[in-house]
């Protein structure tokens, strides 16, 4: 698929924005399955950013699933200017909460579906940084999570984390808890 939008300046708060996305998926074999997307964007049309992505999820057996991916989000680079996602979104657990800019971050996970009504989740990932065409590792991740789904409209989750960076000043442990009701 391919789309393309943008976000025009009403207001004079020089939010200009202008992107453009194409992206594929599809089965590799009855039980795996992959995804794989690029995004370009730029506010003025004199610089170019871009945000890539590729995900493999593999089913052994029912109910589990296996997944590998890796996504990079342009820097200060070459000709590439950093990535500027329309909306707030943390790329890992670490104290300063990065956004997806200037990083390379590969990960893998492991889930269980029980019954439809509880999801167990793990994994890990691996995070560098990407500035003046170099890469530099910034650290690794891990986290495990689990979702219990009491009723349609009623759900519960769980998620233990732990952020290892290159600096220890970036190292972050939590534990978090919601609960979700939908009327």
């Amino acid at each position: 698929s391919v789309q393309a939008w943008g976000f025009a300046d009403v207001s004079d708060d020089a939010y200009n924005r202008f992107y453009a996305t194409a992206s594929l998926s599809g089965p590799l074999a009855s039980n795996m399955y992959y995804s794989a997307s690029t995004a370009f964007g730029t506010e003025k049309f004199d610089t170019l950013t871009n945000l890539s992505s590729i995900n493999l999820v593999y089913y052994p057996v029912s109910k589990v699933a296996v997944k590998a991916g890796g996504i990079y989000a342009s820097g200060e680079n070459g000709k590439l200017s950093a990535f500027m996602p329309v909306t707030k979104e943390i790329a890992d657990y670490a104290v300063d909460e990065p956004m997806f800019s200037g990083l390379v971050k590969a990960w893998l996970s492991a889930s269980v579906n029980i019954k439809s009504k509880v999801l167990l989740e793990s994994g890990g990932a691996c995070l560098f940084a990407c500035s003046n065409s170099n890469a530099s590792y910034d650290g690794w991740q891990w986290n495990a999570e689990a979702v219990w789904n009491i009723f349609s409209d009623v759900q519960v989750a769980a998620e233990a984390y732990q952020f290892y960076g290159n600096n220890s000043d970036k190292n972050k442990t939590g534990i978090t808890a919601k609960a979700v009701i939908v009327f």
